[in-house]
């Protein structure tokens, strides 16, 4: 089926379908007779799709293109970025290419441009448990 299917279409199902399931990363993996495709959702890597083996050069090279690495270097570890938008939400990926015995490895981390961190007046903690977690707050008065 991959085969049918323009390389394009298939890297950018691979990142909205990572960011439409709440990954963080994006692992693009050669094994000996395949291509293997994780995803690290909170914190533990799933595998996603496995692909041909001949499809592997391909999408290597459309992530590289988006990442504006240098698409004939592939003995030294390449890193790059580049941003989408889906649905009106940015997205950044911090793109890694590194050699393996196989072939090349591709890990993408996924940034949301439009998640904002945990304020930490949003916290439920008393004083008495700060104190508990930081030892320096001890002198703290309320």
């Amino acid at each position: 089926m991959a085969d049918d299917v323009p390389v394009v279409r298939i890297v950018d199902t691979l990142l909205k379908h990572a960011v439409l399931q709440n990954a963080s990363d994006i692992h693009i993996e050669p094994q000996e007779d395949e291509l293997l495709v994780r995803y690290r959702i909170d914190g533990i890597l799933h595998d996603a799709m496995i692909l041909p083996k001949n499809v592997s050069l391909s999408i290597i090279a459309r992530i590289k293109v988006l990442s504006n690495l240098k698409l004939d270097e592939k003995r030294l570890p390449q890193d790059g970025r580049f941003k989408i938008d889906m649905n009106g939400e940015k997205v950044s990926f911090r793109v890694s290419t590194l050699p393996t015995y196989y072939g090349e490895k591709t890990v993408m981390r996924l940034l949301r441009e439009t998640v904002s961190g945990l304020h930490w007046k949003a916290c439920v903690f008393t004083v008495k448990d700060l104190r508990k977690f930081i030892p320096h707050l001890s002198q703290l008065r309320v």
